[in-house]
């Protein structure tokens, strides 16, 4: 069961009452830990999308979509542009993919300062054209908007090609040679892989793609309860573009559109920010919600938009942690050991088990400041000691806001505790600064 905020707080009380137990680890010089990170992205311009540029590709499918159906409608105009205006005022960085709003993408993009990813491609049953049509058609889409700043990244659709079907995975190979040669930019290429594709699965079409995201719908795919499939989920892009030998970013596509039974609306708060961190932690390098259209049956849209964008604020404005997770050097300086709670979670999806530490951690540094991310993926309290530091007392700056006084560090260790699916991030400092 998930626990009340105020039982977890007495919890993590009454846990930390007794003797810190520190870890035996070799502590590192003041000088060390704090050495600066090596420079990456530097020459990236600053206002293009990752990973033509620094900005954090923080995106919403179907900004602007809403009505009865399924496809096909639209919100009343004044509704499309206060839902742009929203959104760039939360810190998003992209729109799209858009589907029926696609033809206007650009135009929308351009009216409120955001980028956008564009769909280019066609209708299933055309897949087995000739080659020679195939190649015309997307060449004729792509031309008519290649020159366009606004445009971020290209997405082909059909969605979800099977790579089984030779002319499915043929034509997304024809496709993306035949962007990539109109296209003088090489804007990145992405095309949606369902969520419940492994790496295998993965493999056919990484070779293809500079953009892997497949559906990250935590509670659609039945893990409300098992959310550290999130970990798994993008464990799976990453060793999908290993074994491809692609040079693709991996994303994260979290849901918003199913609505929760209502003893769990309370929760959709850390659901978005667990899914969205631990994706990250475990090396997204984007964010595409799907979606912001609007249904008639989905009450719960407004708290899931409310919490995404706090979430892309923290990535995308303040703290901006976007930058640090794009180009901050990852270290293994720092351990986490679990003294109370669950230390492992086994999952068990479709014929795939995997086992993760319940508290997934991110020791990065970034510049001449040290940064330390972490995130509980179980449903209990978890208290730890993150061992590693300088024996020198540190601080450690909530970057969230929540822990007030700032922690400090005790004979080169931290100790935290964490309520069920809580997020943690600390910017590192040195006590006398």
């Amino acid at each position: 069961m998930y626990h009340a905020s105020s039982q977890w707080a007495l919890t993590c009380v009454i846990a930390f009452a007794g003797a810190l137990v520190v870890p035996a680890h070799a502590a590192p010089l003041l000088e060390q830990f704090f050495r600066p990170a090596l420079p990456s992205g530097e020459d990236l311009p600053t206002d293009r999308i990752y990973p033509e540029g620094r900005l954090f590709p923080f995106s919403l499918y179907s900004v602007g979509g809403g009505g009865p159906n399924k496809s096909g409608d639209l919100l009343p105009g004044d509704q499309v542009q206060a839902a742009l205006s929203r959104v760039r005022a939360a810190g998003f960085t992209m729109i799209g993919p858009q589907y029926e709003l696609n033809g206007r993408v650009l135009t929308d993009a351009a009216r409120h300062g955001l980028q956008a990813i564009y769909r280019v491609g066609l209708p299933k049953d055309q897949l087995n054209l000739p080659q020679a049509q195939i190649e015309k058609a997307i060449r004729d889409q792509v031309l008519a908007v290649v020159d366009d700043p606004n445009l971020a990244w290209w997405y082909v659709t059909p969605e979800e090609l099977r790579s089984w079907r030779q002319e499915e995975i043929g034509f997304l190979d024809i496709a993306c040679r035949t962007i990539a040669q109109n296209d003088p930019l090489k804007r990145p290429v992405w095309m949606y892989d369902p969520g419940h594709r492994h790496a295998q699965g993965l493999v056919p079409t990484a070779r293809h793609l500079s953009v892997l995201g497949k559906g990250m719908y935590t509670n659609y795919s039945k893990r409300r309860d098992a959310r550290v499939w999130v970990r798994w989920t993008i464990d799976q892009e990453l060793q999908a573009i290993a074994q491809a030998g692609s040079k693709a970013i991996p994303i994260a596509v979290p849901e918003m559109f199913q609505q929760p039974q209502p003893q769990y609306l309370h929760l959709i708060p850390a659901w978005v920010r667990h899914d969205v961190y631990a994706a990250l932690i475990a090396g997204a390098q984007g964010v595409v919600v799907f979606s912001m259209r609007v249904r008639p049956t989905f009450e719960a849209h407004e708290a899931y938009l409310q919490a995404y964008e706090q979430v892309a604020r923290e990535v995308c404005v303040d703290p901006g942690l976007g930058q640090v997770l794009l180009f901050g050097q990852r270290r293994q300086d720092l351990k986490i050991e679990v003294l109370d709670g669950p230390p492992l979670l086994n999952l068990e999806y479709r014929g795939n088990h995997a086992q993760y530490p319940a508290i997934a951690h991110l020791d990065i540094a970034y510049g001449t400041h040290r940064y330390l991310l972490a995130v509980n993926s179980s449903n209990d309290v978890v208290r730890v000691v993150c061992s590693g530091l300088p024996n020198e007392k540190l601080v450690a700056v909530d970057l969230f806001g929540q822990q007030s006084p700032p922690v400090e560090s005790e004979d080169g260790a931290l100790k935290l505790c964490f309520a069920a699916l809580e997020v943690k991030a600390f910017r590192l400092i040195a006590a006398a600064q």
